[in-house]
């Protein structure tokens, strides 16, 4: 069966794009799946076999309480890009992405998210790390964050790699410096 972008999930419609993320849906929990990807007239496998992915488990115990990650993505003049795309995860948790809208905002829940094996969901310690990756327009810009500094996250210049993982009272740099905040 046939899975679209997300994008074109939503229109209804088939556009061309450069990155893709593609969400899909009604599958059966701990079964194995095969595919393959489809862009134009090429089709792309895992060196000439189709790739394979195994669904986890239903959970029975409720997802934990936990605010999603949202912020913004520009690129160094200040201008959206025109396609970006934001994966997350954290120390044995799996890896989850959303695409950024056009005007640079993106947001992923994290109430959903699993421990890497799937078997359950993952629960942030405290003192934990969450790892970005945002790429588009050909740049990438990779982001770690402490969970207590993600509402939201500060703007994301592409390109320019951050650590935001600073006290509360100072404001990461792209180096990874901190300079103190004047109010």
């Amino acid at each position: 069966q046939p899975a679209l972008d997300d994008r074109d999930q939503q229109t209804g419609s088939l556009t061309s794009y450069n990155i893709h993320n593609i969400t899909v849906r009604n599958l059966n929990p701990q079964k194995k799946y095969f595919f393959s990807i489809t862009s134009g007239q090429e089709t792309y496998t895992n060196n000439g076999q189709v790739f394979e992915v195994d669904t986890g488990s239903k959970l029975s115990d409720s997802p934990p309480s936990q605010d999603p990650i949202s912020g913004k993505v520009l690129l160094s003049d200040g201008s959206t890009p025109k396609e970006a795309i934001v994966y997350i995860t954290a120390d044995n948790s799996q890896v989850i992405s959303t695409l950024v809208k056009s005007d640079g905002s993106y947001m992923l829940p994290l109430n959903s998210l699993r421990t890497n094996d799937l078997t359950t969901y993952y629960n942030f310690p405290s003192t934990g790390t969450v790892k970005m990756l945002v790429f588009g327009d050909s740049l990438t810009s990779n982001v770690l964050i402490s969970l207590s500094q993600t509402r939201p996250i500060p703007t994301i210049m592409l390109s320019q790699d951050y650590d935001f993982r600073e006290s509360q009272s100072s404001v990461a740099t792209i180096s990874g410096r901190s300079e103190e905040r004047r109010v």
